[in-house]
């Protein structure tokens, strides 16, 4: 085997390692945000803006155990970390928060989306004119954040 095979081979091993590093880290989190108390814990932290583990216990109602061992989930995950004696989102932890709004908005209109659909706006039919297209849209969804991600994909 050449050198240069051997380099690409070593490249193409990197680039796997490193997607299944992040899909792994994707399926954590994913999982860590579906268990309710842990999303209490994560949004408690965040409309805080930081605070100490007894306030927060003492707030959300939960066990020493239930705390803590979500706490820790939280931490080794990267998206919170104890700084001063209270605890604060890392930068990672902002960005999965508002994701995570995102995602419950997109639920909340779940309806609205699937008349969208109903409407055949979400494929691209040439027979409808995309300023008309995006006015239907505007109207539907009142959501802003949903809106712009709409009237921006092109379907």
């Amino acid at each position: 085997m050449t050198d240069q095979k051997i380099n690409h081979a070593k490249s193409d091993d990197y680039v796997n390692t490193a997607r299944n590093q992040n899909s792994k880290l994707l399926a954590g989190v994913m999982k860590l945000m579906s268990d309710d108390k842990s999303v209490i814990i994560f949004n408690t932290i965040f409309l805080a803006g930081g605070g100490s583990s007894t306030t927060l216990r003492t707030q959300l109602k939960l066990t020493r155990k239930q705390y803590y061992s979500r706490t820790s989930r939280l931490i080794k995950a990267g998206l919170v970390k104890r700084q001063k004696g209270g605890y604060f989102l890392t930068t990672f932890g902002m960005v999965i928060y508002h994701a995570q709004r995102l995602l419950a908005a997109t639920v909340k209109n779940y309806w609205k989306l699937k008349a969208i659909d109903s409407l055949g706006l979400a494929n691209n039919d040439d027979n409808m004119p995309k300023q008309e297209r995006n006015k239907i849209i505007g109207s539907i969804m009142g959501n802003q954040e949903i809106k712009e991600i709409l009237l921006s994909a092109n379907f």
